[in-house]
């Protein structure tokens, strides 16, 4: 397996197929009802959850050299294209945490920057769904305060044979201030936190109610 031109895998489980094999197994043979498909199995197995820009048969296999002929570009086009490709989206007036890429759709690896605290990102990646992902936390600002403005600074790195490149990319986001109920209830929280501390060594009567009016549960 070849990721722009660069050997990233290889392996013999099934064994080596001739061109004749894999012929015979796309026409039908008289009653047959062998396929051979793209981005499917023969079997039950889930299709490829991806999309292809380009697909070419060849009537043997390519050499290294000839696989990276094919893929001839350098290091600074795959971070100009995955710069590109990379967007993200509803980052205006944001109230939750969310996450952000750790590689390009071409295979830049990707680290963050915020420019300030409104988010404050996790510098070590966490599996989300199967991919790799930076936790970004939101710090939202007082009720009655301005939405937070913030810029995301991705850079993007890429390295292939002897050569690397390196690029930025902004993006301009803004943190919604926390509501005026939202922030009833966070005072009341901290107020019923700091009246629990240190007595859980004795039995504790547990308020169903703020001082705000908040439900406590």
């Amino acid at each position: 397996m070849y990721q722009n031109g660069k050997e990233i895998n290889s392996s013999d489980t099934h064994g080596a197929q001739t061109v004749s094999s894999l012929a015979s197994a796309i026409v039908n043979q008289e009653g047959s009802d062998s396929h051979c498909y793209v981005a499917r199995s023969n079997y039950s197995d889930p299709c490829l959850n991806g999309s292809f820009t380009d697909i070419k048969l060849f009537d043997k296999a390519l050499s290294a050299n000839e696989v990276k002929e094919l893929f001839d570009v350098s290091a600074q086009n795959i971070v100009d294209s995955d710069s590109e490709a990379l967007n993200l989206e509803n980052i205006t007036d944001m109230k939750d945490d969310f996450y952000l890429p750790t590689t390009g759709l071409y295979g830049s690896t990707i680290t963050w920057a915020a420019s300030n605290s409104s988010v404050e990102i996790e510098q070590t990646p966490v599996e989300v769904e199967g991919q790799m992902k930076y936790l970004a936390h939101v710090n939202r600002p007082a009720s009655g305060q301005p939405s937070a403005s913030v810029v995301l600074t991705a850079t993007l790195n890429y390295t292939t044979g002897t050569t690397s490149a390196s690029k930025t990319k902004d993006f301009n986001a803004t943190v919604a201030p926390i509501e005026a109920d939202e922030q009833i209830a966070v005072e009341d929280l901290q107020k019923a936190m700091s009246t629990l501390s240190g007595m859980f060594d004795e039995t504790v009567v547990l308020p169903l109610k703020g001082d705000g009016g908040s439900s406590l549960v």
